[in-house]
């Protein structure tokens, strides 16, 4: 876990040599979904930090994308989480790669901590929200629409069944986020996101297909936010 919690940015720690360590933990015969006190494994580590290379290794080796911590929280939450609320713009990527694999896309939480009052404990939201909900709650277009084409539901969206049912144009972009989640193309991408999974990309590199088929089916085609972008 120290090594997933270690950022990218840190010279004495170079994306190689991290990976040369893991390997020998590995090989040694270290658990990957190993929690610490507070429910987190080292792949929610690795999310806390940015650090995808980490993420890119475990997520390889076989670690669990669905466990979620003490509080609810996923690995993939936590990420669109970070992204839409805080502004981290490096956990893009790592939002995509937890999307290629069964990452527990749906599950619900309250959202991190914020203070305890004696036996009271306030949390982001008053009540359990989805990952989607939290990139609709705070207007991230493309972030809804990256989890909604890589199989989010939106019919299991408690942002998405009340703004939905508002007419202000402002949030007009929703509803073609619903058209275009029952849309055929949208089904056949999702039944090949299932079949290959983290060797999407290997799979469609091969297929002789054209460029824009090849970006719709690796989501490429879903520009990162700009308020995201360093």
């Amino acid at each position: 876990m120290l090594i997933a919690r270690r950022p990218p940015s840190d010279c004495r720690c170079r994306s190689h040599v991290r990976r040369s360590m893991l390997d020998i933990l590995f090989e040694a015969g270290a658990q990957l979904d190993l929690v610490d006190s507070a429910g987190n494994t080292a792949l929610m580590h690795a999310v806390l930090s940015a650090s995808a290379d980490i993420v890119d290794w475990l997520l390889e080796a076989g670690a669990d994308a669905r466990l979620a911590n003490h509080i609810g929280m996923t690995p993939l939450w936590q990420s669109v989480f970070d992204v839409t609320c805080r502004r981290k713009h490096d956990q893009w990527p790592i939002i995509r790669r937890l999307l290629m694999t069964d990452c527990a896309a749906d599950e619900k939480c309250r959202g991190p901590l914020l203070f305890a009052y004696g036996t009271e404990y306030v949390y982001c939201y008053e009540e359990p929200v989805s990952a989607l909900d939290v990139a609709v709650d705070s207007g991230c277009q493309s972030t809804a629409r990256l989890l909604v084409g890589a199989g989010c539901s939106c019919f299991t969206s408690l942002m998405m069944s009340t703004t939905t049912t508002d007419h202000d144009s402002s949030i007009s972009w929703l509803d073609d986020l619903l058209a275009e989640s029952r849309t055929l193309q949208q089904l056949c991408r999702l039944v090949i996101h299932r079949r290959a999974g983290l060797r999407l990309e290997t799979v469609v590199a091969y297929l002789h297909l054209p460029v824009k088929l090849k970006s719709f089916l690796l989501l490429d085609n879903i520009p990162e936010p700009p308020q995201c972008t360093s």
